[in-house]
């Protein structure tokens, strides 16, 4: 794990929370996976989404979501085992 130190303020960061499992995917960009489209959407409603794959509570800070359907992938794991 990376953290970031600053010593003036005293504060120790863990990156990986920061800036989540996917840092170079960004909120309602889509993207093709396996011939699906695919809308990168946040997680922040205040009842999670249950992940039709592996139907376990989406954590991460994003969801992939399906176009035009209302199914939800907590991973792009999840997205490739699902077609």
């Amino acid at each position: 794990m990376l953290y970031y130190i600053c010593h003036d303020c005293i504060t120790t960061l863990n990156i990986g929370c920061m800036i989540g499992k996917y840092p170079y995917l960004k909120p309602s960009h889509r993207i093709k996976v396996d011939g699906l489209t695919i809308e990168i959407t946040t997680n922040s409603s205040v009842s999670r989404s249950i992940c039709h794959t592996c139907h376990r509570i989406c954590q991460d800070k994003l969801v992939f979501m399906i176009s035009g359907k209302d199914v939800c992938f907590c991973s792009l794991d999840c997205v490739h085992s699902s077609s």
